[in-house]
């Protein structure tokens, strides 16, 4: 067996989107000086390089979770629900895996971005698939900061960001979806929710705020009010699908220290004031409830076809990293490509090009 103190670990990260596995991120540990210790690493290692050569690993979802861990293994999958597995928020990660390099995703996340652009471009110019993505989260996630990091690098005319506050009064007179549709961009465009319909089934849970609604009684005391929501927002969702839209849903899942180090900031900092909120700070309070409220959206809403991804956001770069990987992978799902010439366009080229040529 080689000397082990001469080597260092090599992490991989799975790309899941093209099926095989890549090296992304590097981080050197030391290696302990105990034989048993050297033989694990060396193992690790040789894992690594033989999943990176073999063909036969054709996706994350063919090596286990703690397999994945172990050997460094970042994928999508570990941050997605579909459906077919149950959140448990205490069991989800807050913040970047010890074995990621920053540096390394850093980069990654701008070529991602970069070619999440040009697909942007393809997919505005052939305008048969829409794209629309929900961002939900407690407050002083991330939400603002995730927005402009990532989808700032997008083409902004084939881009529309919409953000939802508390309800206004013309609002409250229609049905909660009624603000959400008016919002939803034409095919050929990328349609982000700073919040979105989910508020509808959060906070007004959390709170009981439906007791209040200027609805019938038969509506307002049904017991299955809320799992009403989350089956009517599951049609909705598929009907865009099924009308041309790919709808991802986003968690950003904060810690709650990390969250009161955020506003504690807020609080120490005058550029940052305008974001401070006393009615945010004291929604703390009510941390359980929330965490059964997104449970339980999450559960009930998540799809193949319209996913959740619960991203760990105590590490913005890792968040950012994560959502450009995600938005690359819906585009490159979508596959768009630029529309060929009409054909009665491409009739009057030989005419046009003539008088071009012509100097006319």
């Amino acid at each position: 067996m080689p000397d082990t103190h001469a080597f260092g670990i090599i992490f991989v990260i799975y790309n899941e989107r093209i099926g095989d596995v890549s090296p992304l991120a590097t981080k050197n540990k030391a290696v302990n000086n105990s034989k048993s210790s050297g033989a694990k690493r060396f193992q690790t290692v040789i894992a690594a390089f033989v999943c990176f050569h073999c063909p036969l690993v054709a996706s994350a979802e063919a090596i286990p979770h703690a397999t994945r861990k172990e050997m460094g293994i970042v994928s999508l999958k570990d941050y997605r629900w579909d459906g077919s597995k149950k959140l448990e928020l205490k069991d989800a990660e807050t913040g970047a895996p010890e074995f990621v390099d920053k540096k390394t995703l850093k980069a990654q996340t701008m070529e991602n971005l970069a070619e999440a652009a040009a697909l942007q471009d393809k997919l505005y110019a052939q305008g048969r698939e829409g794209i629309l993505i929900a961002i939900q989260a407690r407050d002083a996630a991330g939400k603002d900061s995730l927005i402009k990091k990532v989808f700032g690098q997008l083409n902004p005319a084939a881009l529309e960001v919409a953000a939802f506050k508390a309800p206004s009064k013309e609002e409250l007179s229609h049905d909660y979806l009624w603000r959400i549709i008016r919002t939803v961009p034409p095919r050929g465009k990328i349609g982000v929710m700073n919040r979105s319909h989910y508020e509808d089934v959060l906070v007004t849970r959390v709170h009981h705020m439906e007791k209040g609604y200027a609805m019938p009684s038969r509506v307002t005391d049904d017991s299955n009010f809320y799992p009403k929501r989350y089956q009517q927002i599951r049609n909705w969702e598929q009907y865009l699908y099924e009308n041309g839209y790919r709808v991802v849903k986003v968690y950003l899942n904060v810690s709650r220290d990390e969250q009161k180090r955020r506003f504690l900031d807020r609080l120490e900092r005058e550029d940052k004031h305008w974001k401070l909120s006393v009615d945010d700070m004291r929604e703390r309070r009510l941390w359980k409830q929330y965490d059964e409220a997104f449970e339980d959206a999450i559960n009930a809403t998540a799809t193949k076809e319209s996913p959740w991804y619960v991203l760990p956001a105590d590490d913005k770069w890792f968040t950012r990293y994560l959502m450009s990987e995600i938005l690359l992978d819906v585009l490159m799902d979508v596959n768009p490509d630029y529309p060929p010439l009409d054909p009665a366009e491409a009739a009057k080229v030989p005419t046009i090009l003539a008088e071009l040529e012509n100097g006319e």
